[in-house]
């Protein structure tokens, strides 16, 4: 500290002697209240750039918001402006009301958006010249069906001994909420086999289930909620949902490894 406050003595009276006679006064002031001085116009400047960095700080966070906000208003027009096979459905761009699917019927009582039953159906039959059988276990769901779907989930949870609001927070993590849900696009499928129909992380090591991952993107599905993207899609690793976006944007998405979310900048 000595030192420091030398220097700064030494600093004035240099500055003294460029003042000439005054310089004498000044000395005076430099031995009596020159750290005080010198401390005062270092605390004034330190002062005067630490504002300097706040308002930078705030111009650049000002900056960085109204670009985010450009970005996201993009994105936004983007998913708007979607092809009626890109159309993105979460919990944060949920369905419009006025939304409605022509559907056809795809396998038994289960249906789906009719543009892709004809894909859907050639999947099937080309696993089954394989000697797999792949049985579609959900498809097409109207609000009704998936809040029922929903409350399934919750009681069963809760059975298990959860709270209500931490089986409604769990049930979220597999099952979307009415409206939420891409089911009522027609364009998702629930996937399993004639031998393994429970849905869970199991059915990926069957072998329908290495066949639909290594090919549904040749039929214009892609694996809509894969592993180690659950912080993306809010939904956790389901195997055997499969949806549909157009053969080309399955081998798009599929090669880059990739979800909707992505696609959209939305990670």
């Amino acid at each position: 500290m000595a030192n420091g406050n030398s220097r700064k003595r030494e600093k004035l009276i240099k500055i003294c002697k460029v003042f000439g006679g005054g310089g004498l006064i000044l000395g005076l002031i430099v031995g009596i209240f020159g750290t005080k001085i010198v401390d005062h116009i270092g605390a004034n400047k330190t002062k005067e750039a630490y504002t300097a960095q706040i308002q930078k700080a705030e111009s650049e966070t000002k900056s960085l918001k109204e670009q985010l906000a450009g970005s996201r208003e993009e994105i936004e027009k983007k998913i708007a402006a979607a092809d009626w096979n890109m159309i993105l459905v979460n919990e944060e761009f949920p369905l419009s009301k006025d939304f409605k699917v022509d559907l056809d019927t795809l396998d038994g009582e289960y249906k789906a958006d009719k543009r892709i039953v004809k894909d859907a159906k050639a999947m099937i039959a080309a696993a089954a010249k394989e000697d797999l059988n792949l049985v579609v276990q959900s498809a097409y769901r109207d609000e009704s069906k998936q809040t029922s779907v929903f409350e399934q989930t919750m009681e069963t949870l809760v059975e298990n001994g959860s709270s209500y609001l931490d089986a409604y927070d769990e049930a979220k993590k597999s099952v979307n909420l009415p409206g939420n849900s891409e089911h009522a696009t027609g364009l998702a499928l629930d996937i399993v086999s004639d031998t393994y129909t429970d849905l869970d992380e199991k059915f990926a090591a069957t072998d329908e289930g290495k066949w639909l991952a290594a090919h549904c993107a040749e039929y214009g599905f892609i694996l809509r909620y894969p592993k180690g993207k659950e912080d993306i899609t809010g939904i956790t690793y389901e195997p055997w949902h499969f949806r549909y976006v157009g053969t080309d944007m399955a081998k798009e998405l599929t090669d880059k490894g990739i979800t909707l979310e992505e696609y959209y900048g939305l990670n």
